[in-house]
């Protein structure tokens, strides 16, 4: 047995919720006051109604100060600025029910700070991965630099995010809280295009990665990119969902791999059909998941389905094809039942050696 704390606004159904007390007006008047720099009580008024304004939301209250110091502004302008930008409400208003003006005046607060657009892509990008789990700077910067970010633009970028308290850098690295990243996706509404360097330099460390625990926290970042960014039809995003749920194949997360794979091949059969070699390459690695399952009858599907496409694409005598009939004349071997691809799909493919086991000569495609 094992219990799950969880720490959240929203109430859930099914959990027994326990009250925490929340810092008192006085305790955050303090912390504003603090990280804006502020001394004497002068602006005391603007800065209550700025309280009031975001619910005693402590996150809020260090990002409103500190935008206000780094600003040279004073409370007053800032409740006014806040104010001037309206109301803009979450996507999600479940997770802010009662506190929909938290997301609204960190919204209004992003169209009012003056961020270069560097800082602003540096941000977006951050904001995609998954909130809450403190990055390396080195890593970030490997992540993030690219053609159109060079070093110096991330690291300056970073450096000001944290001033301005739209990232935190503490002893672990730097990261994001939720609702910072869910204003600014909300803003900014990036696509594949925006992100597609970072997703592949992310999926291209899994590959290498040896650790499981390294690996997952890759693949949190991952499967948060591709929740947060607009979908496509392109052959790149499609590419990129395969290769992440052959990824979550390789730690036996069968049922989230098979999500991904099952949305690469969505686009893969509308932009090159059924006759076409990389979707052949997804059907092999959905029945590849399948026997890890235990579930023959649908890897026996999908493998068939792939090994069709590759006798008409690639021919009857390659060496892909026959590998592949050779896996599924084993299956069949092992299930005791006889495998006739004359019937099955009107074309006898060479037999070659015996396959020791089944799951041995698995192939990722």
């Amino acid at each position: 047995n094992c219990k799950v704390l969880l720490t959240s606004r929203t109430e859930y159904e099914d959990f027994e919720s326990v009250n925490i007390s929340e810092l008192s007006f006085d305790k955050c008047l303090d912390l504003y006051k603090k990280n804006a720099n502020v001394s004497g009580n002068e602006q005391d008024e603007s800065i209550k109604q700025i309280l009031e304004l975001i619910s005693l939301h402590t996150l809020s209250v260090e990002i409103i100060a500190k935008t206000q110091k780094k600003s040279h502004l004073s409370a007053d302008e800032i409740l006014s600025k806040i104010n001037s930008q309206g109301i803009l409400l979450p996507e999600n208003k479940i997770r802010y029910k009662g506190n929909e003006t938290v997301f609204s005046c960190l919204s209004a607060l992003f169209n009012i700070t003056d961020l270069s657009d560097e800082e602003i892509h540096v941000l977006t990008l951050f904001s995609l991965l998954a909130p809450n789990l403190p990055l390396k700077f080195d890593t970030v910067i490997r992540w993030f630099s690219n053609e159109e970010l060079d070093e110096d633009c991330v690291i300056n970028g970073l450096n000001t995010l944290t001033e301005y308290g739209w990232l935190i850098a503490g002893e672990k690295g730097i990261y994001i809280p939720p609702v910072p990243a869910e204003v600014v996706i909300k803003k900014q509404n990036p696509d594949y295009i925006f992100v597609e360097h970072m997703a592949n330099e992310l999926i291209n460390e899994t590959d290498h990665c040896v650790k499981a625990s390294e690996k997952s926290e890759l693949l949190m970042h991952c499967s948060s990119i591709i929740k947060s960014i607009k979908h496509n039809e392109e052959e790149g995003y499609a590419k990129l969902l395969h290769r992440i749920g052959v990824a979550y194949k390789k730690i036996a997360s069968y049922d989230i791999a098979l999500e991904y794979l099952n949305a690469s091949l969505k686009i893969r059969e509308r932009i090159f059909g059924t006759d076409h070699e990389e979707t052949a390459s997804t059907y092999n690695n959905i029945a590849t998941v399948y026997i890890n399952t235990g579930d023959y009858e649908k890897t026996l599907e999908y493998y068939n389905k792939a090994l069709e496409i590759r006798i008409k694409v690639l021919g009857s005598n390659n060496s892909d094809t026959i590998e592949l009939y050779n896996i599924i004349s084993k299956i069949y071997q092992e299930r005791k039942e006889i495998f006739n691809p004359a019937t099955s799909i009107g074309i006898i493919v060479p037999f070659r050696a015996q396959i020791p086991t089944i799951r041995n000569c698995i192939k990722d495609c």
